[in-house]
């Protein structure tokens, strides 16, 4: 008996582990926390003891270190590559994200076809109950499917991109640490001071969403197949809508890109300048030169607002 209610508590235990994994249940105590400071009148601030432990795979050392042991092993090889890289360090969790996306994208579909047998089973009344219980049930199930994989697959996106910053800030940082000062003559501080901020900020966010690039062909299929059933040949009309929009869209993101280029131009050059009288504050003081290097960061600034609003 006392085997046989270990075994039950363990099997009752691990149960209860994957429901809270399923449910993001380890957040709950801290929204409880925030809950009760609100309640008495505090503010509900993020400190060490609110936020959960961060996992040891998530940890900027293992990170790095994998990270590292990917390029050297890619360094051996042939070139290295940081895409590929990165791609051999994070690819499982990224792959099972994709995984998600696909079921959800397909579970998406499943609402309208069963809502076309549920208009059926309601205009004939003599149709059984049970059909009408049935189909209900696919579509709540359909929906809380869809609901899951789809807070799973940003929160394990997140996931990813925020392993991908950490990687290359770190990756960043070690260089700049470690390069010939020769280099920053061609290069100014400014500049590598962006890569370690916007640049990484960028690649983050881009991260969270590089899955549009399979699942956006994979719902445009779904739908033509399904549109085709109800439609026919009529529904290629969308597709021409689409496929006209491609080069205008292209035309668009070159444009946005050429507009970025010039921003992160402007931005390097108030950074440098700012970094520069930052670093050698004691002559500004000592030469009573603050207002002149107040105008010149100034207008520095005026000029990236200037092509941010361009």
């Amino acid at each position: 008996p006392t085997m046989t209610t270990r075994v039950d508590a363990r099997k009752k235990g691990s149960v209860q582990e994957m429901w809270e994994l399923l449910v993001f249940g380890w957040f709950t105590p801290v929204l409880e926390l925030m809950r009760e400071k609100l309640a008495a009148g505090i503010s509900p601030d993020l400190d060490d003891g609110t936020i959960p432990p961060l996992q040891p795979q998530d940890s900027s050392t293992l990170l790095f270190r994998e990270f590292k042991k990917q390029w050297q092993k890619d360094h051996h090889g042939k070139s290295p590559s940081l895409t590929r890289c990165l791609w051999d360090a994070l690819s499982p969790l990224f792959i099972r994200a994709g995984m998600l996306k696909a079921v959800h994208d397909c579970l998406q579909f499943v609402g309208p076809q069963v809502l076309h047998g549920l208009i059926e089973f309601i205009r004939t009344p003599s149709d059984n109950l049970s059909r009408g219980l049935w189909l209900t049930a696919i579509v709540t199930i359909a929906q809380l499917g869809m609901s899951l994989c789809l807070r799973h697959y940003f929160f394990m996106c997140y996931r990813v991109s925020l392993r991908v910053r950490t990687i290359v800030l770190l990756a960043i940082y070690e260089k700049a640490l470690t390069i010939d000062s020769s280099y920053y003559q061609n290069h100014p501080i400014g500049q590598v001071t962006n890569l370690m901020s916007v640049d990484t900020q960028r690649l983050q966010d881009v991260i969270s969403y590089l899955h549009a690039v399979w699942y956006s062909f994979l719902q445009i299929a779904l739908s033509m197949y399904f549109l085709w059933r109800q439609l026919g040949p009529s529904c290629l009309a969308g597709v021409m809508v689409i496929i006209m929009s491609i080069p205008s869209t292209a035309i668009a993101a070159q444009w946005m890109g050429n507009l970025q280029r010039k921003l992160m131009m402007r931005k390097d050059d108030r950074v440098q300048t700012n970094q520069e009288t930052i670093t050698n504050m004691k002559v500004v003081k000592l030469q009573a030169w603050e207002e002149p290097f107040r105008e010149k960061i100034v207008g520095l600034r005026k000029l990236e607002i200037r092509q941010l609003l361009a």
